[in-house]
């Protein structure tokens, strides 16, 4: 399973570099991936190294979207209360 795994970062290392050395000839949608896993794989990387910043972080994301969930909710009754009256 390992080596799955290496070769895979190899692979996505090898389309890193063609996407930064050829950006007229990816499409945009294919930069912003790759970016993405690289974002997600280093941020993984920090998770790991360092436990209670991951902490910090899960909490912050949780916060962020208990309050949208709030946001969503308080537009929601907005619209209800319009609606009967």
């Amino acid at each position: 399973m390992e080596a799955v795994q290496r070769e895979l970062e190899k692979n996505m290392a090898k389309f890193d570099l063609y996407v930064r050395r050829n950006p007229l000839s990816v499409p945009e949608h294919l930069r912003d991936e790759v970016a993405a896993i690289r974002a997600r794989e280093k941020q993984k990387k920090l998770d790991e190294s360092d436990p209670e910043a991951a902490k910090q972080r899960a909490i912050a994301a949780a916060q962020e979207k208990l309050q949208q969930a709030q946001k969503q909710i308080e537009e929601r009754r907005r619209e209800i209360l319009q609606s009967t009256f």
